[in-house]
């Protein structure tokens, strides 16, 4: 069973160095926005300290797969106090 590789970029990088056993990449992209939506309830604020982050999903031998990134943008109206 192939092993993939669930990475956080937040301007650091949170490598994933144990991995997890899925049967295809398939199942990796389901489990990769499980994760993201997780990560974004639990440490929302801190993951976009720097207006964005990235869950960069890899293989064993460290290609990247897919990566799924994710931005905030403030609209002009709420002013630049945010």
């Amino acid at each position: 069973m192939p092993q993939f590789h669930f990475n956080v970029r937040t301007g650091l990088m949170n490598v994933d160095e144990v991995g997890v056993d899925l049967p295809d990449i398939e199942a990796a992209m389901v489990m990769a926005n499980h994760d993201a939506s997780h990560l974004l309830r639990d440490e929302g604020e801190h993951l976009y300290a720097d207006g964005e982050w990235q869950l960069e999903v890899t293989d064993a031998a460290g290609l990247i797969l897919f990566t799924l990134m994710f931005s905030r943008c403030c609209a002009p109206a709420i002013g630049s106090g945010r």
